[in-house]
């Protein structure tokens, strides 16, 4: 079962939800993109234990719409204080009811990201 948090932008806590089939479709890029990635980056050096992180494109359970979701590859697993810290520049820059979706990859979900999308952040 895949750990899959959605972090509201109106400050509402963290939901937990699970997702049995999920599809990394491709990279989520572009100029706005680049900037949140940016912010990122800053807050992920606090956080030594996220050793890579995606902006993927991604199916949930074979669903029509593709959904982006930032993608963490961590030593730790599921960590509800990068949760909140990668949040905070999210509701910064959208809409309060924008849901900023964050699932922890595993080893087999990490390879599966790689096929279609380049990490943004890797610990040095």
């Amino acid at each position: 079962m895949n750990v899959f948090k959605k972090a509201f932008v109106n400050r509402s806590n963290a939901q937990a939800r699970s997702e049995r089939k999920i599809r990394f479709l491709g990279e989520q890029d572009g100029p706005i993109e680049q900037e949140i990635k940016a912010r990122w980056k800053k807050i992920l050096i606090s956080f030594p234990q996220a050793l890579r992180v995606y902006l993927a494109i991604v199916s949930f359970g074979g669903a029509q719409h593709p959904q982006v979701a930032l993608c963490v590859r961590s030593e730790m697993g599921d960590n509800a204080r990068l949760v909140e810290a990668l949040a905070e520049p999210f509701r910064q820059m959208f809409n309060a009811a924008t849901p900023l979706d964050i699932m922890f990859l595993d080893e087999a979900q990490e390879v599966e990201v790689k096929k279609v999308c380049r990490a943004f952040y890797e610990v040095q």
